[in-house]
C-alpha cells in the first residue's frame, strides 16, 4: 500500500495564495469605489459654486439695491437648499435671505464676518461648515460679500452607506478565507484517510488536487485581470471621447479663447481667435509668447501679466486692436481674463475670451450722437419757445405803456422789468449749464447741507402745509462727502424745490422725507429725496433730465438737467423713479473718510 504524506505547508501556501487574492480583488473595490466618490465630491462643489455664482450674478443684476424679498425671489428661482446673506466690505450684515422651511439655514449666517488675505485668491471660496451645512463666500461688486449656507447634499443613494456595505465586505472576505480553510482541510489527505480507513480505499494522488487548486487560482485571477482591463479599456474610450466633444465645441465657439500658462506661453487658441490674431499657434505642441502675438494690443497683454501675477480676474473690459493695414485703423475687442488653478493656490494659467465688438461699438456711437442730436434738438425747441413766450409779454407791456400816462405805468413797469429779470435768469442759468464747471471739493457734511436747503424753504413750507424730515443713517463721519458746497448746495436745492412743487398740486398730506444712507460701496454715500406727489408719467421718466423739458406751465426745465451735470461732475449718479405715490430722486457721491482722517 502507497503511502500518503500530508504536505502541510504546501496547503498552508495555496490557501495563502487564494486569501491574497481575494484581498487584492477587495482592495481594488475600495479603490474604484473611493474614485467614485472624490468624482461625487468633486460633482457636488462644482454644482455647489455654480449656484453660488448664479446667486451672485442675480443679485448684482438687481438695481439699484437688492432687498431681503429680491434676494429670497432669486434663492427660490435657484430651487436649492440655501440661505443668503450680503456683507459690507467691512464684514458687517447688510440684509439676509432665506425662503420657508428654510429658517435652520438662515440662523448660521453671522452677524459680522472676519475677512482676511486668505479669501481673495478666487472668487467662489469653501468657508467651511459642519452639522448638515455647508457655507460658500463670493466677492460681489462694490467690495461687498455674499455668504451662502447651503443645505449639505448626500454624493449619492449609495454614499450614506458605503460604511456598510465595506463592513459587509470584510464579512463576506473573511467568511470566503475561512470556508477555503476549511475545504482545504476537508480535501487534505489525513482528512481523506480517516474518512476512509472504515472503508478501507485512501487516496494516493494528491497532485491533482494541487494541480487543480492552482489552476482555479490561475483561471480566476485571469478573468479579474481581463475585466480590469476592459474596464479601463472603456474608461480611457470615455474620456477620449469627452475630450473630442470638448475640442469640437471649443473649435465652433464664436468667441475667441486663448490660454496662456504660467511661463506665459500660449498653449491653446481656437479658429475665432486665431482670425482676429493670426500669429497664434494653429497645434497644441506649439507654445509662443503672448507679447509677440498679442502685439497689436498691448493693454491685453498686461491684463494676462496681472492675471497670472495676482490671479485678479478682468470682465467684460473694451480694448483697441490695431489693424495689420498700416493706416492707423483699430478694432475694438470685449475682453474677459480669468485665472486659472485651484482653490487657494497658485495660478497655473490665464483663460482669456474675447468678442470682436467693433460693429457694436460703431452702432452704439451713432445712436449716442442720435440721441444727442435729438436732445439737443428739444433743448433748442425749448429755448426758442421761451424765448418767444418772454419777448411776446415784454412787447406787450411796452405797447402797453406807450398809451398809457406816467401816473398809471407803474404796474405794467414792473411786470415789464419782472419779465426781463425772468428772461435773464434763464439765460443765466442756460449758460451755468452750457459752460463747464469748476469744481473746487471739500469735505462737506451732507446733512448740514440738506438742512441748510430746507431752512431756506421754511416760511414757504408752513404756508404750503408741507411736513419735511431728514433720515440720516449714518454718523456724521460717514455722512461727509468731497464735493463743491455752494453746487452742491444748488442741486439740492433744485431737487428739494421740484419736491416741493410737486406736492403743492396735491389735495390731503404733503410730505417730503430725506434720507442719508451708506452706498452700496464703502466709499459712497446715497442721498434720497421722497415726495408724495403726482409722481411723474412714465413716458417722461427718460427726458426728465433733457435741459428745457417740463411738463409744468411755470419754470423753465433747466433746473433738473442742472443738477444733473452737477452730480455727474462730482463723479456721482442720479436717478429717478416713481415712488406710488410721488417720486424718488437718489443721489451717489464719493465719501470724503479719507480727506477727514488726514
Amino acid at each position: 500500500m502507497a503511502t500518503i504524506v500530508d504536505n502541510g505547508g504546501m496547503r498552508a501556501g495555496i490557501a495563502a495564495l487564494i486569501a491574497v487574492a481575494v484581498l487584492t480583488a477587495f482592495v481594488l473595490w475600495l479603490g474604484v469605489d473611493a474614485a467614485i466618490r472624490t468624482r461625487s465630491e468633486e460633482a457636488r462643489d462644482a454644482r455647489e459654486a455654480a449656484d453660488a455664482q448664479l446667486l451672485a450674478r442675480k443679485i448684482e443684476a438687481i438695481d439699484p439695491e437688492p432687498t431681503e424679498a429680491a434676494v429670497a425671489e432669486a434663492l427660490r428661482g435657484l430651487g436649492a437648499p440655501m440661505a443668503a446673506g450680503i456683507y459690507d466690505g467691512s464684514g458687517r450684515i447688510q440684509l439676509r435671505a432665506t425662503v420657508p422651511g428654510r429658517e435652520r439655514l438662515g440662523s448660521r449666517l453671522p452677524d459680522d464676518l472676519e475677512l482676511d488675505q486668505s479669501f481673495v485668491a478666487a472668487n467662489v471660496r469653501p468657508f467651511g461648515g459642519d452639522d448638515g451645512v455647508r457655507i460658500q463666500l463670493v466677492e460681489l461688486e462694490g467690495a461687498r460679500w455674499l455668504f451662502i449656507v447651503h443645505e449639505q447634499r448626500p454624493l449619492a443613494p449609495w454614499a450614506d452607506t458605503l460604511v456598510a456595505y465595506q463592513a459587509l465586505t470584510i464579512v463576506v472576505v473573511v467568511a470566503a478565507i475561512a470556508f477555503l480553510f476549511w475545504r482545504i482541510r476537508r480535501r487534505s489527505p489525513v482528512a481523506r484517510r480517516e474518512a476512509a480507513s472504515s472503508a478501507g480505499d485512501v487516496p494516493s494522488r494528491e497532485a491533482d488536487f494541487v494541480v487543480e487548486t492552482f489552476q482555479t487560482v490561475i483561471g480566476e485571477l485571469q478573468h479579474k485581470g481581463k475585466e480590469l482591463e476592459l474596464r479601463s479599456q472603456r474608461d480611457r474610450e470615455r474620456a477620449d471621447r469627452s475630450e473630442r466633444f470638448a475640442e469640437r465645441v471649443i473649435g465652433q465657439m464664436p468667441t475667441g479663447l486663448v490660454v496662456v500658462d504660467r511661463s506665459g506661453c500660449v498653449t491653446a487658441a481656437n479658429p475665432s481667435a486665431r482670425e482676429l490674431f493670426a500669429d497664434l499657434p494653429s497645434a497644441r505642441t506649439e507654445a509662443v509668447d503672448h507679447t509677440s502675438v498679442f502685439g497689436r494690443a498691448p493693454e491685453l497683454s498686461s491684463l494676462i501679466v496681472d492675471c497670472l501675477a495676482d490671479g485678479r480676474s478682468f470682465q467684460r473690459r473694451e480694448i483697441e486692436l490695431h489693424t495689420q493695414t498700416g493706416d492707423g485703423s483699430t478694432r475694438c475687442l470685449g475682453v474677459s481674463v480669468t485665472p486659472i488653478g485651484p482653490a487657494g493656490g497658485p495660478v497655473e494659467a490665464a483663460l482669456a475670451l474675447m468678442t470682436d465688438l467693433t460693429e457694436v461699438v460703431e452702432l452704439r456711437d451713432r445712436v449716442r450722437v442720435q440721441e444727442t442730436l435729438a436732445s439737443l434738438g428739444e433743448m433748442a425747441a425749448g429755448l426758442t419757445h421761451e424765448l418767444k413766450n418772454s419777448l411776446a409779454t415784454i412787447q406787450g407791456y411796452a405797447q402797453l405803456l406807450a398809451g398809457l400816462d406816467i401816473d398809471r405805468a407803474t404796474e405794467p413797469s414792473e411786470a415789464l422789468v419782472s419779465e426781463v429779470r425772468a428772461l435773464s435768469q434763464m439765460v443765466t442759468d442756460f449758460l451755468n449749464f452750457a459752460k463747464p464747471e469748476d469744481l473746487s471739493p471739500v469735505p462737506v457734511n451732507l446733512r448740514d447741507v440738506v438742512e441748510g436747503v430746507i431752512e431756506r424753504f421754511s416760511d414757504r413750507l408752513a404756508s404750503s402745509g408741507v411736513e419735511a424730515s431728514v433720515i440720516c443713517e449714518v454718523n456724521d463721519r460717514s455722512a461727509t462727502v468731497s464735493a463743491d458746497e455752494m453746487l452742491l448746495s444748488r442741486a439740492i436745492l433744485n431737487l428739494f424745490q421740484n419736491a416741493v412743487e410737486a406736492v403743492e398740486t396735491i389735495d390731503g398730506p404733503r410730505n417730503i422725507s430725506v434720507t442719508i444712507r451708506q452706498g452700496q460701496g464703502a466709499s459712497d454715500v446715497t442721498l434720497e429725496i421722497r415726495d408724495n406727489g403726482p409722481g411723474i408719467p412714465a413716458e417722461d421718466l427718460d427726458r426728465i433730465f433733457i435741459p428745457f423739458f417740463t411738463t409744468r406751465s411755470r419754470g423753465y426745465g433747466i433746473g433738473l438737467a442742472l443738477t444733473q451735470k452737477i452730480i455727474l461732475a462730482h463723479g456721482g449718479r442720479i436717478t429717478v423713479e416713481n415712488a406710488r405715490p410721488g417720486a424718488v430722486f437718489r443721489c451717489r457721491l464719493p465719501a470724503a473718510t479719507a480727506a477727514i482722517s488726514s
